[in-house]
């Protein structure tokens, strides 16, 4: 479109140059009117302004000129609701001292006479309660228990030991419940290994495609050799898909062994309540994962692994 408007325009210049021809008193003519034009419009344009700037200027000077008595500025006080002037140094009157030195002594001599009252009750109730020593001996017995009793409760030094102690306890309990899980771990990291020297590895069984074991015939037995640190349900969990009974025997079938839990690698410790922890670790990529729990219960005084996931 930009080529075509510039070929038009061309062709319209070349036409006129070719066919209208101006006098030079006819171009000066025409240049005279447009510049007179242009300085008319000019005028006009600024007469334009002038006369809009000086509009805004009224309409903004009308009021202030209307109501003089509107534009006073106020002072503003530094103290809204108070008539008083505020001191130049902010320093406060003698006066406010003297009353509170004069509140004070009339404290301290009513604490004066209070006390000598006090006094005075005491000796009247001595001198009738000299016959009477025993029960009174008694009373004052139970007494200082009492307020050796509240005196413990009060004392911070006191509770922070007993805090400081029980909190010593917990964590030598915990202390000594890893060293038991960390037993079971090595027991469950072992179990393979203890039921494998249960078989015998020439004695195999082709229909199932795996060994019998010398002298275990039920897959009881095999649950009983666990219930030391695995209990009955987690041990038939673990071992019942793994055991056939048959005719000439129990067969345990050739599969991979279970995953361990590595004790010098990384783990996470839940405490779930008092008688249930959970060991998480996570695991490297391969046919079990990605993480190995095991979680141990406390039943009949005994920890066990109550649960194995992998």
């Amino acid at each position: 479109m930009d080529n075509f408007d510039n070929g038009i325009k061309r062709e319209l210049k070349n036409h006129v140059h070719q066919n209208i021809h101006f006098t030079e008193n006819e171009r000066e003519k025409i240049l005279e009117s447009a510049v007179k034009k242009q300085q008319k419009y000019v005028a006009i344009k600024l007469l334009t302004v002038t006369a809009f700037t000086l509009a805004v200027f009224t309409l903004l000077a009308i009021p202030f000129f209307a109501n003089p008595e509107d534009n006073i500025i106020h002072k503003i006080s530094s103290l809204p609701f108070s008539d008083k002037e505020p001191d130049s140094k902010g320093e406060l009157p003698d006066s406010l001292f003297e009353r509170k030195k004069k509140d004070n002594n009339q404290h301290s001599e009513n604490d004066n006479s209070e006390s000598e009252k006090n006094e005075n009750a005491v000796t009247q109730d001595e001198e009738p309660n000299k016959e009477i020593d025993m029960p009174e001996n008694h009373n004052n017995s139970e007494k200082d228990q009492e307020k050796n009793q509240d005196e413990s409760e009060n004392n911070p030094i006191t509770n922070e030991t007993n805090v400081e102690d029980s909190a010593n306890n917990e964590a030598n309990q915990e202390n000594v419940n890893k060293e038991i899980f960390h037993e079971l771990i090595k027991k469950f990291n072992n179990m393979d290994a203890q039921i494998s020297n249960l078989v015998d590895s020439t004695n195999y069984a082709h229909n199932v495609g795996g060994y019998y074991f010398k002298e275990l015939t039920k897959k009881e037995e095999v649950y009983n050799h666990l219930l030391s640190y695995l209990t009955h349900e987690e041990a038939e969990g673990l071992w019942s898909y793994r055991l056939v009974e048959s005719e000439n025997g129990l067969i345990e079938l050739s599969m991979d062994g279970h995953p361990d839990f590595y004790l010098d690698q990384p783990y996470i410790i839940n405490k779930i309540n008092d008688t249930k922890f959970e060991y998480v670790q996570e695991m490297e990529p391969g046919l079990f994962g990605p993480i190995i729990s095991l979680t141990f219960t406390k039943i009949d005084d005994q920890w066990l692994i109550s649960n194995v996931s992998y």
